[in-house]
């Protein structure tokens, strides 16, 4: 038996990530892998910190038990709630969907104390990035001066705390799962471990269904879209703005078309207004599939990622990704000239007018746009949930 730890309720301090998290990416990879758990006869059960959105329980199998904790805390209250739980249901196998704060390990194995479970801790994006770091060393790249000194003390204490709090996830986990082996190296110096034997790389599944999409490339739109959170931190939806204007003067009957939701929408529609930036449409918070059927090119700036499944969700249909190579997984999804386009990561910073260049690139051959368009469908296929699952499955036998 096996008890899923949705990733979304790990997210603390950031309250924003919570919202977006339980209807993200991260949040579909948990009821994908767990549906499939379910399926192949296993008996599922999440456990909360916080309650789920309605639409994110829809997609669970309805087999699937489902319980909520009390608030984000290793509370007393928590720790019994839990255990009651695990001795309820005799699981075997505890997977912690979000291996960076302490709390949900330190609460499960208060909760787990004297029985024989084991555990496994998952993280979903680049090791040695997020939302507290990255940010200040944005600061620090625009501060001079003097004026850096606070900065870099609130740099070195957040990486500190940071990489010790993996420490801790990795210490006591059975087995620590990234999303490529890729991020091995960057996991050990972050986490200050020496030894790497428990880490297992296993990618994002597709998160859409696609099996009945037939792919037309004169139904394909001259449209490039984006879909994700906005912020600008990790995702920086701002400088795809600036992209895109590089790229629309040459391809004026293109259009951007921005899927999703987030704390700085608003900014970023006052930038097209004050910027006077044409053809760009905010669509806010949709399910994306009608989108990937009717574009046909994908951008993605971000800063960092883990995977980025909106990559391989956009190739299930025939959308051709252009990304910038920020982390190294994007290396596992695409293949330059083939199936999408990686503008290589600048130590500097993102080159606009590079990735500009790499855009245009794209979408000024259309032959090649709809040979690489099929290619991708077909890469794209070894992301696919029955491909991934077995992944699990071994890493959950082996535990055993």
């Amino acid at each position: 038996m096996i008890v899923v730890f949705p990733s979304y309720i790990f997210i603390y301090e950031y309250t924003f990530l919570v919202k977006n998290y339980i209807t993200g990416g991260i949040a579909l990879i948990t009821v994908n892998v767990a549906n499939a758990f379910q399926r192949d006869g296993h008996s599922v059960t999440f456990v909360c910190f916080n309650p789920p959105e309605k639409n994110v329980l829809e997609l669970l199998d309805e087999r699937i038990r489902f319980y909520t904790l009390g608030r984000f805390s290793c509370s007393s209250h928590n720790v019994r709630k839990l255990r009651s739980i695990l001795i309820e249901h005799c699981i075997e196998v505890a997977v912690n969907h979000w291996g960076l704060p302490f709390i949900p390990l330190l609460t499960l194995r208060k909760a787990a104390r004297g029985l024989n479970i084991k555990i496994a801790s998952s993280y979903y994006n680049n090791p040695e990035k997020n939302n507290r770091i990255v940010p200040l060393n944005n600061k620090l790249k625009q501060t001079k001066g003097i004026a850096r000194l606070p900065i870099m003390l609130k740099h070195y204490a957040a990486r500190i705390i940071t990489g010790l709090s993996m420490h801790y996830n990795y210490v006591f986990s059975d087995r620590y799962v990234l999303m490529s082996d890729s991020f091995t190296p960057l996991m050990k110096k972050f986490a200050y471990i020496s030894d790497t034997s428990k880490i297992v790389g296993i990618p994002s599944p597709l998160t859409r269904h696609y099996s009945d999409y037939t792919y037309n490339f004169n139904e394909k739109n001259k449209e490039v879209i984006y879909v994700g959170r906005l912020e600008n931190t990790q995702k920086r939806v701002d400088l795809s703005l600036d992209v895109w204007v590089l790229c629309q003067r040459k391809f004026p009957d293109w259009k951007f078309t921005i899927v999703g939701d987030g704390p700085d929408r608003k900014k970023l529609e006052e930038k097209v207004a004050n910027e006077n930036i044409v053809g760009v449409t905010f669509e806010g918070k949709q399910d994306p599939t009608p989108y990937y059927k009717r574009s046909s090119v994908l951008l993605l700036t971000s800063e960092y990622e883990g995977f980025a499944a909106v990559l391989t969700e956009c190739m299930s249909f025939g959308v051709v990704p252009v990304a910038y190579g920020s982390y190294i997984s994007v290396y596992d999804i695409i293949t330059t000239g083939k199936d999408g386009f990686i503008l290589p990561y600048n130590k500097t910073g993102l080159d606009v007018a590079a990735m500009a260049q790499v855009l245009i690139k794209t979408i000024s051959d259309k032959e090649k746009l709809e040979k690489m368009a099929r290619t991708a469908m077909e890469s794209c296929k070894k992301f696919s949930i029955d491909k991934v699952y077995p992944m699990w499955r071994d890493m959950i036998v082996n535990l055993k």
